[in-house]
């Protein structure tokens, strides 16, 4: 099977075609055994020779090979299994959310005037970056322009603002 790699790794289209016959069974019976869901662990399979494909030149020809593309399998399986137990969360999180959010209007003039009282007690930089994303209304980009900070920086200042604002608007709990 190494030659066969070594093949892929030369762009050989025989090469490629007997790998990916003789590989495609092994994997997709680890994907089964793993995810429990045939059509699940077909797109398992498939994203695994996507990264084998884009990998494929880290593969040494004097080692085994299966290992290797095994190896490239389990990581395949670990991420197929973070992004559906985030969708998860997320779908939850949909279906238990209120259907009808609380209109503006029905906070109360004392949660207006706390919230403009943290507003104003943000640090300059959080107040800034709060008030040039929030109310101008600018992008991630345009805010870190006009105040000489990555991006990265004015995610992290905006996560404190939203972060002490929150409690503001939810009450101590």
């Amino acid at each position: 099977m190494a030659v066969l790699m070594a093949g892929y790794q030369a762009a050989h289209s025989d090469s490629v075609d007997q790998l990916v016959r003789c590989l495609s069974p092994r994997l997709l019976r680890f994907f089964e055994r793993h995810v429990k869901d045939n059509a699940l662990a077909e797109d398992l399979l498939q994203d695994c020779w996507m990264r084998i494909h884009n990998s494929r030149h880290t593969y040494r020809v004097d080692r085994p090979l299966l290992p290797w593309v095994y190896a490239i399998a389990k990581r395949t399986a670990i991420d197929g299994y973070r992004r559906r137990r985030r969708s998860l969360a997320f779908e939850q999180e949909f279906r238990n959310a209120d259907p009808e959010p609380a209109a503006p209007s029905g906070v109360s003039q004392e949660t207006k005037i706390n919230l403009w009282r943290e507003i104003t007690a943000l640090t300059g930089k959080e107040r800034e970056a709060f008030e040039l994303s929030k109310v101008e209304g600018r992008s991630l980009n345009d805010v870190a322009t006009a105040t000489g900070a990555s991006v990265n920086a004015v995610k992290q200042r905006l996560h404190r603002a939203y972060v002490k604002l929150r409690h503001t608007l939810r009450g101590p709990r």
